[in-house]
């Protein structure tokens, strides 16, 4: 790679190196940076360039290509609690949750991956959540649910 570096971000205890490849700039975890060379040409930086911004809008593209779906979800206070748990992608859903009734409960819109790894994880929230769509991610749960109580069966 031929680099043009804007700068240095880190990020949950691993740095990024931002910089401009070719027209495009790319984030590089510098822990996988083997080896460089400072090479004697310069550059000229992106006129008005700005890290902190151009960093928070790549994180939040990566959030949407890596969780294309949507789940609509209404929840118990306690269900918002155990929802942020999931991770910070949960945690902005549940701070968006709007109140959906006398009952006190929130109605929630929470990124989706797939239906096979949302359902596992929203089993574990258990009654303090109700899946109102997709329908797909409604029957995975309720399948895994029947399987856990055949094994408390048994």
């Amino acid at each position: 790679w031929r680099l043009e570096p804007y700068g240095l971000v880190l990020k949950a205890g691993n740095w990024y190196l931002v910089a401009k490849s070719g027209q495009k700039l790319r984030s590089f975890n510098v822990a996988d940076i083997m080896a460089l060379d400072v090479l004697p040409e310069r550059f000229t930086p992106l006129a008005g360039f700005d890290l902190a911004t151009w960093w928070a809008e790549s994180a939040r593209s990566f959030e949407e290509r890596l969780r294309p779906g949507t789940a609509v979800l209404r929840a118990s206070p306690i269900g918002l609690q155990r929802l942020r748990l999931l991770g910070s992608f949960a945690g902005e859903a549940v701070a968006n949750a709007k109140l959906s009734g006398d009952d006190g409960w929130y109605m929630v819109k929470l990124p989706l991956e797939t239906i096979e790894s949302a359902a596992p994880a929203l089993l574990g929230i258990g009654p303090e959540i109700d899946v109102i769509e997709p329908t797909d991610l409604r029957a995975e749960i309720a399948r895994l649910a029947g399987l856990v109580l055949q094994r408390m069966k048994s």
